[in-house]
């Protein structure tokens, strides 16, 4: 497995964020190539997605604050 074996102890505690209302559809890739998945989050109800960077260090997953990106114009 890349960077090493899955360590349950791994993870810190819950982190609760919120990405605006309606989310509909969630993707994990590596968005800003720094070699981590980040999360990118699709709402139903607006223009705006929001990406999630990765922020994880020395085994700890963790994500950094939202960014919102808005789309323009037409479908």
């Amino acid at each position: 497995m890349p960077g090493g074996p899955f360590i349950p102890t791994s993870f810190v505690p819950k982190q609760n964020d919120t990405v605006g209302i309606y989310p509909h559809y969630i993707a994990i890739a590596d968005f800003n190539a720094d070699g981590k998945p980040d999360l990118v989050v699709a709402r139903g109800s607006s223009n705006v997605i929001s990406v999630v960077p990765n922020t994880s260090m020395g085994g700890n997953i963790s994500f950094g604050p939202q960014r919102d990106l808005i789309r323009r114009g037409g479908r």
